[in-house]
């Protein structure tokens, strides 16, 4: 016979069968609730991107905001797309959603320059040739004038390279190859309304951000605005007269307009910046990637537009100087010694190079200043490698590409 006991404890093994066993049941229904919920995740993560990928493949479609997409035809992933223009990028911002759960990707891309945008020269042709002097040295694809390139003795210093063009030779033609008017059509527009309506944010007020995935920060002011503070995003800066930039500022991402931007000696930074007059970059700067110097001279101008980069100044990025056709008042795009460009330099005007180009130049024609004369289609001790160019730079959307979009960077 069984003692009285054994019912109480095989009711106590029962009890605790099945706590266990409500418990494994309980584990087993959260594991499968986080794997379902991990899995909605990275099924709208999916999806922001392949947004964003559609955007930078289809250059046609405007996707103005609120444009949805639903991306396979099945009615289950739809995407909110948007692209916008950031300066001389583009910005596409994708938005994954179902039900109350949501995935937002914004990203800057551009396109790698291929053809003569690639090139390490393209010289419009004038009717004269290039003529090498000193230590200048050019590597790459280059696209000259008919006339060619030939050695020359200038400033008593001879030629002193093995070979004058390390690479292939091309012709050029009188043109240049053309910008994307719609974006330079965007940046002009810029610079004339001063990026839009501005909002009540003192000129320096410490540190002033904004997420791309917010509406711009416009901070405009009609008189000489002096940055000295720290501004990270998507954010416009603009005076109608002149902005000047500490060495000790702080800005990332965000985009500056004046007729004349001055940045000071050590600056060290990501910006677009864009001005009608005069930019001048002082020594020592380092404008990271990717970074935008432009110069869009108003049509019948009297003076001259010019932009320097100054000497020990390193941009990564992209140079470039636009002018009305056949506007009288060239303009000047001037890299003092011992500067540099990682990336693509577009002069519309002159260009006078005595700095060196990791990658390529496209330009009107070659100015260079002597103590003694000023020549046209002339190097001095100038050096453009197209070598020395990543193989995973990719430029602005200003000049034609054959190869598609790719992200430049993520953004919050």
């Amino acid at each position: 016979m069984l003692k009285a006991g054994a019912l109480f404890i095989a009711i106590v093994v029962a009890v605790v069968i099945g706590f266990l066993s409500s418990s494994l049941i309980l584990v087993a229904y959260h594991y499968r609730l986080q794997v379902v919920r991990a899995l909605a995740y990275k099924r709208l993560e999916d999806n922001a991107a392949s947004g964003i990928a559609l955007l930078m493949a289809d250059r046609e479609t405007a996707y103005p905001e609120g444009t949805v997409a639903d991306l396979f035809g099945e009615q289950n992933d739809s995407v909110a797309l948007r692209r916008m223009d950031w300066g001389a990028f583009e910005v596409a911002l994708a938005k994954a959603f179902s039900g109350d759960r949501h995935v937002t990707k914004a990203a800057q891309y551009g396109y790698p320059p291929t053809g003569p945008g690639g090139a390490a020269l393209y010289l419009a042709d004038a009717g004269s040739p290039l003529v090498v002097s000193g230590s200048t040295t050019l590597r790459g694809l280059c696209y000259l004038p008919e006339a060619g390139v030939r050695s020359g003795y200038i400033d008593n210093q001879p030629f002193a390279g093995r070979s004058l063009v390390d690479g292939a030779l091309r012709k050029s033609t009188t043109t240049l190859p053309s910008l994307n008017t719609r974006v330079i059509g965007a940046i002009r527009t810029l610079l004339r309304t001063g990026g839009g309506v501005a909002e009540a944010v003192p000129a320096d007020t410490g540190t002033v951000s904004r997420s791309f995935l917010e509406p711009t920060l416009v901070i405009r002011h009609r008189a000489p605005l002096y940055l000295t503070g720290r501004y990270r995003g998507n954010i416009i800066i603009s005076s109608d007269t002149v902005v000047r930039i500490a060495g000790h500022a702080e800005l990332n991402d965000v985009i500056v307009l004046a007729p004349d931007v001055r940045i000071e000696q050590g600056f060290t930074g990501t910006v677009q910046v864009f001005a009608t007059d005069t930019l001048a970059v002082a020594e020592a700067c380092r404008l990271n990637y990717p970074s935008v110097l432009g110069l869009v001279k108003e049509a019948n101008r009297g003076r001259q537009a010019v932009l320097t980069l100054g000497k020990s100044a390193v941009l990564s990025g992209m140079a470039f100087t636009v002018q009305a056709d056949g506007d009288a008042g060239q303009t000047l795009l001037r890299l003092e010694e011992h500067s540099r460009v990682e990336g693509q330099v577009y002069a519309a005007g002159y260009a006078e190079l005595k700095g060196s180009v990791w990658g390529g130049v496209i330009c009107r024609k070659l100015l260079l200043k002597t103590p003694v004369s000023v020549f046209e289609n002339c190097l001095l001790n100038s050096s453009i490698d197209n070598g020395k160019r990543s193989a995973y730079y990719v430029g602005p959307v200003l000049l034609p590409s054959e190869k598609g979009g790719k992200v430049v960077k993520w953004l919050e």
